[in-house]
């Protein structure tokens, strides 16, 4: 059995800036950029970004998106994460949806 720590889990992270700006899009597309650059494999859909990485992994890039909302002085955001965590196994997007492809 794989440790825990190390299991790679699928999330769906979303951010929505609840300002009414034309910087919304631009935080969203900052915050794309910032799972780009995190190395972990991801998918962009048009409501969300699904990645797959370890829990540490996953929350260390939340952390890095929740510092970039700061550092641009985001008065008010969301960020919604959906988690499937399996036990025992990994669990990794492409498995879910490679049949629809």
């Amino acid at each position: 059995m794989e440790e825990e720590t190390n299991q790679i889990m699928n999330a769906a992270i979303q951010v929505v800036p609840l300002e009414k700006s034309a910087a919304a899009m631009e935080i969203i597309d900052r915050s794309i950029e910032i799972i780009q650059q995190s190395g972990m494999n991801y998918s962009v859909s048009a409501f969300e970004t699904n990645v797959d990485g370890s829990w540490g992994e996953i929350m260390s890039l939340l952390t890095n998106l929740r510092n970039q909302l700061k550092k641009e002085a985001v008065e008010d955001a969301l960020i919604n994460v959906k988690f499937q965590i399996s036990n025992g196994k990994s669990v990794v997007g492409q498995d879910k949806t490679r049949k629809f492809k």
